[in-house]
C-alpha cells in the first residue's frame, strides 16, 4: 500500500468514525423502541463501509494480448486463481508499469510489455468488472518457481521433449529436458533422454513453464520401463556335462562239455 492509499484509508475511516457519531444515536433516539429501526441503520452503515471501503486487487498471470490501454492476461495456475482464465485489465496515463529483467528492475512505459511477459497488475475494479490498474509489475519469466510433479506414459519423445498422458485421467502433459535434467530408470540407473522409451511411465520433477500450457521443465525424471522397453539380457547358467554311462560288462558264453 503505497502513501496516497494510506491516505485515502486513513480519511474513509476518520468519515466513518464521524457517521457513527452523528448518525447512529440520532437514529436511535428515533427508532429505539423499533428493532426494525435499528436493523435498518446497521444496514445503511455496512452499505456505506462497502461503498467507501475498496479493496485494492490483484490479476496475475501472462499477458496474452493488447487492445489500445487494455491487457488481457490469462491466469497462473501458480496461484489459487482458475486456470486458464483470461482476464482485462484496463490501465490509463496515471499507471506506472515495472519491469524486471534478468533480475533488474526497471520503470518502463506501456509500449515495453511484451506478450508472454508474467504479469502482476495491482489496482481496483470498476462497474464493469475489469480491474483499473494503478501499477503494472512484469517480469520476463514466472517469480512463481514451485515445484510440480506430473506422472504419465510417454507417449512420444522428440529430441528430449516427452509428451505424456496420465494414465487415468488421461491429461497430456509435456515434459522438457536438459543437460541438466537428472534421468534414472528401473535397474539401468542413469541414462539419457534419448533412451527414454514409447510406452515408458515417467515420474518428472520440475517447474511449470509459465509461457506453456501444461509443460514442466524437468530436473528430475524417474523411468519406469514400459511394454515396450528393451529387455535387458539375461545369461542363462550352462548346463554341466553329465557323465556318459558305462556299459555293463555282458558275461561271456560258457563252453559245455
Amino acid at each position: 500500500m503505497n502513501y496516497e492509499l494510506r491516505i485515502k484509508v486513513s480519511l474513509v475511516s476518520f468519515s466513518l468514525i464521524l457517521a457513527s457519531l452523528f448518525l447512529i444515536p440520532t437514529v436511535s433516539a428515533q427508532d429505539e423502541s423499533s428493532p426494525s429501526g435499528t436493523d435498518a441503520v446497521r444496514d445503511k452503515v455496512r452499505k456505506t463501509i462497502e461503498n467507501l471501503i475498496k479493496k485494492p486487487k490483484a490479476v496475475i498471470g501472462t499477458l496474452d494480448s493488447v487492445t489500445d490501454s487494455t491487457l488481457k492476461i490469462k491466469t497462473s495456475s501458480a496461484i489459487k486463481t482458475d486456470d486458464g482464465k483470461f482476464v482485462l485489465v484496463a490501465t490509463n496515463k496515471d499507471t506506472k508499469y515495472i519491469k524486471t529483467i534478468k533480475g533488474k528492475q526497471a520503470e518502463v512505459k506501456f509500449v515495453d510489455l511484451a506478450i508472454g511477459d508474467f504479469i502482476a497488475a495491482l489496482g481496483y475494479k470498476n462497474g464493469d468488472d475489469i480491474l483499473g490498474a494503478q501499477r503494472v509489475l512484469a517480469f520476463d519469466e514466472t517469480p512463481f518457481l514451485q515445484k510440480q510433479v506430473v506422472y504419465g506414459k510417454v507417449e512420444t519423445n522428440k529430441k528430449g521433449v516427452l509428451t505424456i498422458k496420465h494414465l487415468k485421467t488421461a491429461e497430456v502433459w509435456t515434459v522438457e529436458t536438459s543437460v541438466k535434467t537428472e534421468i534414472v530408470k528401473r535397474l539401468d540407473g542413469k541414462i539419457e533422454a534419448k533412451e527414454i522409451e514409447e510406452g515408458d511411465r515417467i515420474v518428472a520433477v520440475g517447474t511449470l513453464n509459465a509461457k506453456k500450457d501444461k509443460t514442466l521443465v524437468a530436473t528430475l525424471v524417474q523411468v519406469i520401463p514400459g511394454s515396450k522397453g528393451t529387455p535387458r539380457p539375461t545369461v542363462s547358467p550352462s548346463p554341466s556335462p553329465k557323465a556318459s554311462a558305462k556299459p555293463s560288462p555282458k558275461p561271456s558264453p560258457t563252453s559245455q562239455p
